[in-house]
């Protein structure tokens, strides 16, 4: 794997083929996401490794800004919201 980064430091080229690649390799996976037949445990042990581990490859060496972030979390999110089924607009209840 490469790493993109400009020659200023900045990582938002990297950023942005994380979240595609990770997204890919989320899609990919979306019969296992959809089922039925596997826990929510099950669905985790396979997300972290799978996905999580792609999104955030080298990360560590990311000099990571706020905006960095902003398009990252909601990627984590979306995907996190899908596996449990649930939608944005879902309404936490107290």
């Amino acid at each position: 794997m490469s790493s993109y980064t400009s020659s200023t430091g900045n990582c938002d080229m990297e950023v942005r083929v994380r979240v595609d690649k990770a997204s890919a390799v989320f899609s990919k996976l979306s019969k296992i996401w959809k089922s039925k037949k596997i826990g929510l445990s099950m669905k985790t042990k396979l997300y972290e490794p799978l996905v999580l581990s792609t999104l955030l490859y080298s990360a560590e060496l990311w000099p990571v800004s706020v905006t960095q972030m902003k398009k990252l979390e909601p990627a984590h999110h979306r995907w996190q919201r899908s596996i449990l089924g649930s939608s944005w607009e879902n309404k936490v209840t107290k």
